[in-house]
């Protein structure tokens, strides 16, 4: 009986994230699977033919390479921009060489310009591209065929959620018990403030990240975010305030933005542990940070003001403008919070799309597993065939 042919895949690899958990994901593929571990500085000669450059899109290489400049105004950014320009489609043309040869390939993110050029020839080239990015929840990774973020594969739509059972419920409450703060080393070293009792939990994202360049498109940076929320402050029900907490890994100076906050209405809080702001919010307002999905935990509504995969009916309120946000804002306190839909969602999720991993550390076997039943999935693997148990 012949063989299928084994399936190649190539995981191209950002620097820094060599190590024990790239040895336990090769270990975890299903049989019948080929992983090479392709560095940056291993991609092939760059490929040298006109026909390739109709799938080289100069519009998202610009958009990419440009947001942090626009961000940012400084020589040094200036510089980075040139240099990602120039790069962008010399890298284009090395990943359309180097991929050509396998059936899939895995790329972390997906956004910055040298993974975005690897999709691009991916894409040209009919090879199956898996994106790699840290979840919502601290300690999970997934991978997903489709994308990340706003981009990925999650239904729109509660229907498409399996109704939630006992064990739904109870990785709901799991969770909201165990949340913690993911660790930065560039932490703000602040003091904690009394809070008001009544308060909108705002955290600010980083200016630069993709989900700001990509997926909010009347919310160009913390700044106009800032500027939006000084707009909506007299629609605050009585008593009310936001509070909001810069981002420890922020590449923007918001010094300017604390003082013209008044303390009252606008309060900053970058002491305060951000778990304890969530716990402690009456709700949440988020351009389209992950930790919207972790606000789905309480019991108050959750509001996106960017392009989001959990800004559906049943889980978040979406403003799509500063109008929609104040129809929002005002009614904040009588908005409706359907808990049912929140626990089939994060239920889903937990059991079916986030991996418990880090990059840092070997996948569990509990991990391996799971990672082997998503590749069998998404590689289109018979299961008899592919799936073989961890260790064996």
């Amino acid at each position: 009986m012949t063989q299928p042919a084994k399936k190649r895949i190539a995981f191209l690899l950002p620097p820094g994230y060599a190590g024990e958990f790239i040895k336990s994901f090769v270990q975890a593929m299903p049989a019948g699977v080929d992983v090479e571990i392709i560095p940056r500085s291993k991609l092939g000669m760059p490929r040298v033919g006109l026909s390739m450059w109709r799938a080289f899109s100069w519009s998202d290489a610009i958009a990419r390479c440009t947001h942090a400049w626009r961000v940012r105004k400084t020589p040094e950014y200036f510089f980075r921009f040139l240099k990602a320009i120039i790069q962008a489609p010399l890298y284009f043309a090395r990943h359309y060489r180097t991929v050509a040869d396998y059936d899939a390939v895995v790329i972390f993110n997906g956004f910055r310009y040298n993974q975005m050029t690897a999709a691009m020839a991916a894409r040209d080239l009919g090879v199956q591209t898996i994106y790699c990015e840290l979840g919502f929840f601290p300690g999970t990774l997934i991978f997903d065929p489709k994308g990340i973020n706003y981009g990925n594969s999650l239904p729109r739509d509660i229907a498409d959620y399996p109704p939630a059972d006992d064990e739904a419920y109870d990785v709901y409450e799991e969770l909201r018990s165990r949340l913690k703060a993911r660790q930065s080393k560039k932490a703000l070293q602040q003091k904690a403030i009394k809070l008001p009792e009544k308060y909108i939990f705002v955290p600010f994202q980083v200016d630069v990240d993709s989900q700001i360049a990509f997926y909010s498109p009347w919310i160009k940076d913390m700044e106009a975010l800032f500027e939006a929320l000084e707009k909506l402050t007299p629609y605050l029900p009585e008593g009310w305030a936001f509070v909001l907490k810069e981002h420890p890994e922020r590449i923007v100076d918001y010094s300017h933005l604390r003082a013209r906050a008044d303390g009252e209405k606008m309060i900053f809080a970058n002491g305060n542990d951000s778990v304890e702001l969530m716990k402690n919010a009456s709700g949440l307002l988020t351009i389209n940070s992950s930790m919207g999905v972790q606000g789905l935990l309480f019991d108050y509504p959750v509001i996106t003001v960017g392009q989001s995969c959990y800004s559906f009916p049943g889980l978040a309120e979406h403003a799509g403008s500063l109008a929609d946000s104040i129809d929002l804002i005002k009614h904040i306190d009588r908005l409706p919070v359907d808990r049912e839909a929140r626990v089939r969602f994060i239920g889903y999720t937990q059991k079916h799309y986030l991996l418990p991993a880090s990059l840092s550390d070997p996948l569990s076997p509990e991990s391996a597993e799971k990672v082997r039943q998503q590749f069998t999935e998404f590689l289109g693997l018979e299961r008899s065939e592919a799936y073989t148990k961890v260790g064996s």
